[in-house]
């Protein structure tokens, strides 16, 4: 059923069905029914007072403490599994701007998953606003404890739903520029925000060691100082500042997300997901230095897929308990990459039940399950506490609870002529002249005739982590030397030939291409 109508309060059916739990039940979700509040009413205090963790002026260690054990163990578990902005709407045009949703579908997302959405999609802005707003109205108006949901999106090197591309970030990394960076990380928050994004999954800390791994560009290099140093810059740049109409208590507007935590681009062959060697030494001279530098702030941390010396990340409490939790006293929200707890069923072979591996990840603070095992005892409240307790944390620390909405004027923040500059800035300070024999650099204007060969030439390429649409944003590099060209009334000529295709080992076109070379007298090959 697909309808478009006004919320209608659910408190009186949320009530009938706690009611009906048993005094066992109630004390197995580890909840309070004391003169602080009621069962049936968790979202008020009986003495009328407002509860502290709905209070915009209380700390938000005191408003987390005071939400958590209010809460049923199905809205913890809730809490800890991601949604999907496809639950209530229709997303598989990307053109399509239908504002309706499906009621039934957010119903049960939200009672299922409604802790955090992924809401990165392709699809017009009005209406991933709209499918936003609707989420964030539901969870805040017709729940019993009103918690917002952080709606998730990409921006490694840039908003991926068709905002300012920057350079990728290892070409960032090439400027040795941390102002640049920070920069760069606003101009995607600012684009995220007014759209009612406030999650993002960036900055990538991994280490560009093993150059066959093909997500080399998504890192800052192979040294763990400058990535640190990168990626502290980054977060601050997404983290910095407060979104509108919020407590004085929130202390950022977008949360980052440092990733993959933790060794993980270094793969055995270069294969992606496949297990990092290394030892304790190397694991903390080089692939844990940059999340120390960098993460402490940061208001959520993503676990690696892979194994360090054959033990999982997801299940490494030597990792995630001992050094991240303990150790560096990290008390945010703690997030497994897509799918990766069911791989330690179909990879890694250290479980064969999706229990045991609901059970190894949620007791390392990090989980998607829950539920069933808790009141099996395989699955201690305290694990479920304490991964919940995080996520909430990084909710207070964003002020969702005061103003979790898109904002009217989405649009002025969006490819504006102030990220243009900073664009170009990016672009100019990225490029690394390796060897400029005999002063080839720069070209002249005046010269007869260039040849641009190979199959970048007549192609937009940002990267990864962009949408399709993103190229409509960019230009060529065949489109940008005649542009350029002619602004300036040069005669030089411009001979093309694609040469090969990317992927294809089809060598038809190399001949043309070779007399093209011969036929100019310059020729940039790309």
């Amino acid at each position: 059923m697909v309808v478009q109508r006004k919320f209608v309060p659910l408190l009186a059916l949320a009530t009938a069905f706690l009611l009906s739990e048993s005094a066992a039940a109630v004390n197995t979700f580890g909840m309070r029914d004391d003169s602080h509040f009621s069962l049936e009413a968790r979202g008020n205090n009986k003495d009328g007072s407002v509860p502290v963790y709905k209070d915009p002026n209380a700390s938000i260690e005191d408003r987390v403490n005071d939400l958590l054990p209010r809460m049923t163990l199905e809205e913890k578990v809730s809490q800890l599994i991601q949604g999907d902005l496809n639950g209530w709407m229709n997303l598989t045009d990307p053109l399509d701007n239908t504002l309706v949703f499906n009621q039934t579908g957010l119903e049960e997302m939200i009672r299922l998953k409604g802790g955090s959405i992924w809401a990165g999609y392709l699809t017009p802005y009005e209406k991933l606003v709209y499918a936003i707003s609707v989420g964030q109205h539901y969870l805040m108006e017709n729940t019993t404890l009103g918690i917002p949901a952080l709606f998730q999106s990409e921006g490694l090197h840039g908003f991926t739903d068709n905002g300012t591309i920057f350079p990728s970030p290892i070409g960032l990394a090439a400027s040795f520029d941390t102002e640049l960076v920070s920069q760069v990380a606003g101009v995607a928050a600012d684009e995220a925000e007014g759209l009612g994004i406030n999650h993002m999954f960036a900055p990538v800390l991994d280490l560009s060691r093993e150059l066959r791994w093909g997500r080399v560009e998504e890192n800052f290099g192979e040294d763990p100082f400058l990535t640190g140093e990168m990626g502290h810059a980054f977060v601050t740049g997404m983290q910095s500042g407060r979104r509108r109409n919020t407590s004085d208590t929130a202390i950022a507007r977008v949360a980052a997300t440092c990733k993959h935590f933790a060794a993980f681009g270094s793969p055995q062959g270069g294969l992606n997901i496949a297990q990092v060697s290394g030892g304790e030494r190397e694991l903390r001279t080089m692939y844990l230095k940059p999340f120390n530098r960098a993460c402490l702030d940061s208001l959520s941390i993503m676990t690696a897929y892979s194994s360090y010396d054959g033990i999982p990340a997801i299940a490494n409490t030597h990792l995630m308990t001992d050094i991240l939790r303990k150790e560096w006293g990290y008390k945010y929200w703690v997030t497994t990459d897509a799918g990766s707890v069911d791989l330690l069923i179909t990879l890694h072979g250290t479980c064969e039940t999706r229990e045991c591996a609901a059970k190894v990840t949620v007791d390392n603070f990090s989980g998607e399950m829950g539920g069933d095992q808790v009141r099996a005892g395989t699955v201690s409240m305290d694990s479920i506490d304490g991964a919940v307790k995080g996520l909430l944390q990084a909710k207070f620390a964003l002020g969702l609870f005061e103003n979790p909405y898109p904002y009217d004027d989405y649009l002025s923040s969006i490819r504006t002529s102030e990220s243009k500059e900073i664009l170009h800035t990016a672009d100019t300070e990225s490029i690394i002249l390796l060897e400029n024999r005999q002063n080839t650099l720069p070209l002249s204007t005046n010269i007869g005739s260039v040849a641009l060969i190979g199959p970048q030439v007549d192609r937009v390429t940002f990267g990864d982590y962009v949408f399709l649409n993103a190229s409509n944003n960019g230009i060529t590099p065949l489109a940008g030397f005649k542009q350029y060209l002619g602004n300036v009334s040069s005669p030089t000529k411009i001979n093309f030939a694609e040469g090969c295709k990317l992927w294809s080992n089809d060598e038809s076109g190399i001949q043309a291409a070779v007399e093209t070379a011969r036929n100019s007298d310059v020729a940039i090959v790309m």
